[in-house]
């Protein structure tokens, strides 16, 4: 829904990262009212899986005031270039691993007041290159290996987990068996 609005809407801010659309909106009653809705380019995250455990990282950026656990992201707008190849750049970059098995497991939907969508990859199979190339002027980046039971629990109670677009799904597998099951199944393979 919000591609269409964004056709049709004026840019009436450029941001560094953010842009901001206003178009006028006709209410039900016939009145006129102006609406307003926040854009970023698309973004990718990868949950990468070593052996039996997930890559996961402790982030931090120079404007955080807290070390926050994350998996690896970042954006993915690159003319000409597809998503899955910015998730290969970004997990390289970030942590040093590389995969040559790679499936989509999610995107996110677009809210009526934000244009932001992440696509989320599983990689597989990923193997330390040791070679990291991080932004080092604007992020530090720990690594860490945890179980899947972990990985859940870190997800769903750690507040300074930053990526929110796969919380529900964890919630849910951590609550209900099937669900475990299932999303264990998607992440493993197996």
């Amino acid at each position: 829904m919000s591609s269409e609005i964004i056709k049709k809407a004026k840019k009436v801010f450029s941001g560094v990262v953010w842009d901001i659309y206003q178009w006028e909106q006709e209410m039900f009653d016939g009145s006129f009212k102006t609406f307003e809705m926040a854009y970023r380019h698309n973004a990718v995250a990868i949950i990468p899986i070593v052996g039996d455990k997930i890559l996961m990282q402790k982030e931090r950026h120079p404007h955080w005031t807290e070390v926050k656990l994350a998996i690896p992201a970042g954006e993915s707008d690159h003319p000409g270039i597809p998503p899955i190849d910015d998730a290969k750049r970004e997990l390289l970059e970030e942590t040093g691993y590389i995969s040559d098995n790679w499936i989509l497991w999610k995107e996110t939907t677009e809210s009526q007041k934000l244009h932001w969508p992440i696509r989320v990859f599983i990689a597989r199979d990923c193997v330390d290159t040791g070679e990291t190339n991080p932004d080092i002027g604007g992020e530090q980046i720990e690594t860490m290996l945890v179980s899947f039971d972990d990985f859940l629990k870190l997800v769903v109670f750690d507040k300074s987990f930053r990526n929110k677009e796969i919380v529900p799904d964890c919630i849910h597998a951590f609550y209900n068996k099937e669900k475990y099951d299932e999303l264990k199944e998607i992440f493993f393979g197996k």
